[in-house]
């Protein structure tokens, strides 16, 4: 997967946020990180030696992340100037730790602030960026969600790296979730987000625990949107074709807004109607549980995502305003999602509704 011009980046970011469900960042974070990255390729695992040091790096925040500390308190801190980039230190670290030498970078998750940022890193850092994805092909809002926990992978070691250059290594812990809200408190205590780095496998080691293609995935679902426009066809149509979705909805929203939250996670409702039919959808962060006309519809670990029903367009669950006219795509989720432990995971009972999870495609038959 290569992307050379400003098209291909816009193409890829409309894309990762297609894919994102809901979250993974917003395209302009991801926009500003490709600027100086291109021309970029992103190359099949496959296309590694077997021994080469693969890690995933991302940025971790927190709702109290963002605002700087007061003139006094970061005189008493020390937090007067900027280190390394985080993310760029974060990946150093995290080898150095291990004692070897790092050959590529695997995006964390999909998603339009999610993966620029690893591939910038990559390119800075002279690494290879990788067709792949630990989130299967999709945004998750929790580290422990990841295919690799899912399938039992240690996420450790794990490096954290703020922007004032104070390091954090985890050489081992109890768990993903652990390791995760462990950073989220770090990002209270620096004042800000901090650059996160883990899952530290050799490519042959990691070939498994991946979902592959996914930025190829994202780049061609992008374009397909766009060609789309160009000679007038449907783009909701062609956004479900490219990456093998089902149109759910089409409507109005109605009301939006958020419930509550924390450590970075916005958790609300969207409203849609068309005529006397609605279709709702809970989002913690990416989109997550759906209801039509009341009844129980698609749950993760199945995928959901909104798109505007006239430039199909996908909309983070943030940018999703009262009177816009959308579309909702949903779409198979990952096979490792859709065990008996990724269920527990990411099925509707782990976000508190008491319903059984129903495979996308069982509702169409």
């Amino acid at each position: 997967m290569r992307l050379e011009t400003e098209q291909d980046s816009d193409d890829f970011l409309r894309g990762l946020t297609l894919l994102g469900t809901g979250g993974g960042g917003p395209p302009e974070l991801g926009r500003e990180a490709l600027r100086g990255a291109l021309p970029v390729e992103c190359r099949a695992l496959s296309e590694l030696p077997p021994d080469t040091w693969t890690a995933t790096v991302a940025e971790l925040g927190s709702g109290a992340s963002g605002e700087p500390p007061p003139p006094e308190e970061a005189e008493r801190l020390g937090l007067t100037a900027p280190g390394a980039p985080p993310m760029l230190a974060a990946l150093r670290e995290l080898a150095d730790s291990a004692g070897v030498e790092l050959g590529a970078v695997v995006p964390g998750e999909i998603g339009a602030g999610n993966v620029p940022g690893p591939i910038a890193a990559a390119v800075a850092l002279g690494l290879t960026p990788v067709d792949v994805d630990y989130g299967g092909g999709r945004a998750l809002p929790e580290l422990s969600q990841s295919v690799p926990a899912v399938l039992g992978r240690s996420v450790f070691p794990v490096s954290m790296v703020d922007v004032w250059g104070n390091v954090t290594v985890l050489r081992s812990g109890t768990s993903a979730a652990m390791a995760d809200r462990i950073g989220r408190a770090l990002t209270e205590a620096v004042y800000g987000d901090i650059a996160f780095a883990c899952y530290l496998m050799r490519a042959d080691e990691a070939t498994g625990v991946m979902a592959h293609g996914t930025l190829t995935r994202a780049l061609e679902a992008g374009r397909a949107i766009r060609e789309a426009r160009a000679r007038g066809a449907d783009p909701v149509t062609a956004a479900a074709d490219a990456i093998g979705a089902t149109v759910l909805f089409r409507g109005d929203v109605v009301s939006t807004g958020l419930e509550g939250g924390g450590h970075a996670f916005g958790v609300g409702r969207h409203q849609l109607a068309a005529g006397r039919d609605t279709f709702t959808i809970w989002f913690k962060n990416e989109s997550h549980v759906s209801w039509l006309n009341g009844e129980s519809y698609v749950t993760s670990p199945d995928c959901l995502a909104v798109i505007d029903l006239e430039t199909g367009e996908p909309h983070t669950n943030y940018e999703v305003a009262e009177g816009q006219r959308v579309a909702v795509l949903g779409w198979r989720g990952a096979d490792a999602h859709r065990t008996p432990r990724g269920l527990e995971l990411l099925g509707p009972r782990h976000f508190g509704f008491d319903l059984d999870y129903v495979p996308v495609e069982k509702m169409f038959k």
